[in-house]
């Protein structure tokens, strides 16, 4: 890569440290669903490299061969899923069911598919499926509040006074975290450190598929990718960049089929990063690559730093990892739920959201399968002059 100039740089990285809040943030909800699914120290440390690694790697590649701001991640829909299901499915049939996806999105690929799918299934459903996954967790946090409560209360007054002042809800759940933890330390909640346990090596999961599994992770992880990259990429093509857009498919297929062996993932290209890595304040249009090379280091360093995130889980209270995971996914769901309101869905939505949120077993599939398969079927069969009004 050629030397840029200091000034470039100051600016590509300015651009991305929301990206940076965003990334950390993100992990209490992975160290709770991983307490969750009862994983061991080894396979925490793999599935963080899975979400933070590879798509590290496939991202610097991506940016710098093809000079575009590509960045992708692991999909935090899909990171929610995983952790909803933790009693549901077990944990070697969700790794088969998130490389069954990213199978699949490799071959709508192939096929020139992921737009006409983008079509067919509306937003809002996801809106649904996403508030219906995210809502035990934010339950989760008053919760916590009741078996913890001078810890949690210090965590959502921080949490709240840092917002007040920094007016960024990413950025203030870094001192609510801290704060999180030294009063828990002081009140004696903090588990001694074993410093064998800090640094465990990754290991494999071998996946176990079965039709259930399939069925029930498979075609939901599909959607959040599909509709991760598509709108996405729609939205660098009309800003002037040239996507390698078949490329970038197959980066997301292969790149979750290789990582969910690490621990199940779904790789995408998150829309809520793109104006970040492209928009004016990333810098000259030629260089604005960059930013996703930036934004890279910040993945692979997370991921360098599994080991310690392991030894989180060892030290912290479970009620301060569920305190901490509902305080993240709160604003997923607030997000969600001004979705669904907005319209011009409402039903079909509002369906997809109870459905997720409950425990439906039906044929032997889940209620995230039926999710969307029932709020699709009342957005065509009872919505469709709403449907046609929507512009997504």
């Amino acid at each position: 890569m050629e030397k840029a100039p200091r000034g470039d740089l100051m600016t590509a990285a300015a651009s991305t440290l929301p990206i940076l809040v965003v990334l950390v943030s993100v992990l209490p909800v992975i160290l709770t669903a991983a307490h969750e699914l009862g994983l061991g120290p080894a396979q925490v440390t793999s599935w963080i490299i899975a979400l933070y690694g590879v798509p590290g790697v496939i991202s610097m590649v991506l940016a710098l061969r093809y000079r575009q701001p590509l960045l992708l991640t692991g999909n935090l829909g899909t990171i929610v899923l995983i952790a909803s299901l933790s009693q549901s499915v077990g944990y070697a049939e969700i790794v088969a069911g998130t490389i069954l996806a990213g199978i699949a999105y490799a071959v709508l690929t192939l096929l020139g598919l992921p737009r006409r799918l983008a079509a067919i299934i509306p937003g809002p459903i996801v809106a649904g499926i996403l508030a219906g996954v995210s809502l035990p967790f934010v339950i989760g946090l008053f919760d916590a509040l009741g078996r913890a409560p001078l810890v949690i209360a210090a965590t959502i007054a921080t949490y709240a006074l840092a917002r007040s002042a920094v007016g960024s809800s990413g950025i203030a759940v870094l001192p609510a975290f801290g704060v999180g933890i030294g009063v828990a330390a002081l009140h004696g909640d903090i588990a001694p450190l074993r410093l064998q346990a800090a640094f465990p090596q990754p290991t494999l999961t071998l996946p176990h598929p079965t039709l259930t599994g399939a069925l029930t992770v498979m075609p939901v992880v599909v959607v959040f990718l599909v509709l991760a990259n598509v709108p996405s990429s729609i939205y660098l093509r009309e800003r002037g960049f040239e996507l390698p857009e078949r490329m970038l498919g197959l980066a997301t297929g292969v790149g979750t089929v290789l990582a969910s062996f690490l621990g199940p993932t779904g790789i995408c290209m998150p829309f809520m990063f793109v104006p970040f890595t492209s928009g004016e304040a990333a810098g000259p249009r030629a260089k604005r690559y960059r930013t996703a090379v930036i934004a890279s280091v910040y993945l692979l360093a997370i991921a360098g730093l599994a080991g310690a995130a392991v030894a989180i889980v060892v030290l912290l209270p479970t009620a301060l990892l569920n305190g901490l995971a509902g305080r993240a996914l709160l604003g997923v769901l607030s997000g969600s739920v001004r979705d669904i309101a907005t319209g011009p869905l409402r039903l079909s939505p509002v369906v997809a959201f109870a459905v997720a949120s409950s425990r439906l077993s039906l044929l032997g599939l889940g209620p995230l399968f039926w999710a969307v398969a029932l709020g699709t079927a009342t957005a065509y069969l009872l919505e469709r002059p709403q449907l046609a009004a929507d512009p997504e």
